[in-house]
């Protein structure tokens, strides 16, 4: 339990490094890794709203000296036998990498499994209200309707300061001002501060706006359960494959629509000319198509459809992935 890994501090230098890994002592068979005194990784805590940094049950089972029962979907599973586990090893990389090695037959060490494995996967990479989103050119923003704390140290790099809301929510003596919400696909938020069983998802959408303190809802149709944050949205990771939608309060002002502009796409707010739909932004750049459950922007071109990596509605630029290329466009030239 109180056992630590720690890196060296460089490729060549085997003096303690920056980064430790252990297990959580706060949380029960999870793993964390510091960076000296900082949170930089945490498995995904199974059982929880939502994560997706699970460590591999093979390879907690190793972890815990082959004396611990793995549990996964509720289920029980056999211990594996140790031999499996000869001639591997599990190393903690000067770059603050956790990473699992098995000895192959050539005599080189090859790589079952690492974490993180990119900026996103790094604990609360962007800081409150920012969301992650590794395919994207640029991974870090603030979400619609928040600006980042320490602005020139966001435009260099340092997202760690994180963003805070452009508007009240509530005002001085409390009254609720209204809002609205963003929907969100994460794959990734920080634990949510309460759940109660509620009939539907209005319910929970009222609740939530009924409170001063709530930052944001999500409502699970299956077990009609309604999750909400009361605290400041860390963790933030969009994705996909296996994700959550999460409804994000705003204040109406920040992010309503003017009579031209397009209403917001997750994350992305469509600026004018841009158009996703008939009746907003100019009819010319109806180029444009917003995936509602992931909060994706598509752009149309003859046969061919392209992810929007980013949009900047100061300077009227947005980015286009084409395979492995970012094409860097602008309203004049497109």
């Amino acid at each position: 339990e109180n056992m630590t890994l720690s890196s060296w501090r460089s490729y060549n230098d085997p003096s303690p490094g920056n980064f430790t890994f252990q297990m959580d002592q706060e949380e029960d068979k999870q793993f964390i890794i510091w960076k000296r005194s900082m949170r930089y990784w945490k498995t995904g805590i199974s059982g929880k709203f939502i994560g997706s940094d699970e460590m591999p049950y093979a390879i907690s089972y190793f972890l815990s000296n082959f004396t611990e029962t793995i549990t996964v979907h509720n289920a029980s599973v056999p211990h594996l036998i140790t031999s499996l586990y000869t001639n591997t090893r599990f190393v903690m990389t000067s770059s603050g990498q956790a990473q699992y090695l098995r000895l192959g037959g050539e005599g080189f060490w090859a790589q079952i499994w690492a974490d993180p494995i990119d900026q996103c996967s790094v604990y609360n990479a962007c800081g409150n209200f920012g969301s992650c989103n590794s395919k994207n050119e640029e991974k870090c923003k603030c979400l619609p309707g928040f600006k980042p704390n320490f602005l020139e140290k966001w435009v260099k790099g340092d997202f760690s300061g994180g963003c805070s809301r452009e508007s009240r929510i509530c005002g001085k003596d409390g009254a609720v001002l209204g809002g609205m919400f963003l929907n969100l696909s994460v794959v990734e938020v920080g634990s949510p501060d309460s759940h109660f069983d509620a009939h539907n998802e209005k319910e929970c959408r009222e609740e939530c706006l009924n409170n001063c303190q709530c930052q944001a809802y999500s409502f699970e149709q299956v077990d009609t359960k309604c999750w909400i944050w009361l605290e400041d949205l860390n963790n933030l990771k969009e994705g996909y494959l296996g994700s959550r939608n999460i409804f994000i309060r705003v204040a109406v002002p920040d992010i309503e629509s003017t009579s031209r502009d397009c209403v917001t796409c997750g994350t992305n707010i469509i600026p004018y000319p841009l158009s996703t739909a008939p009746g907003c932004g100019d009819s010319n750049y109806l180029s444009f198509n917003c995936n509602m459950s992931t909060g994706q922007v598509i752009f149309k071109e003859s046969n061919s459809l392209y992810n929007v990596t980013s949009i900047n509605p100061d300077t009227h630029r947005f980015l286009l992935k084409i395979k492995d290329v970012v094409v860097n466009c602008t309203s004049e030239n497109q």
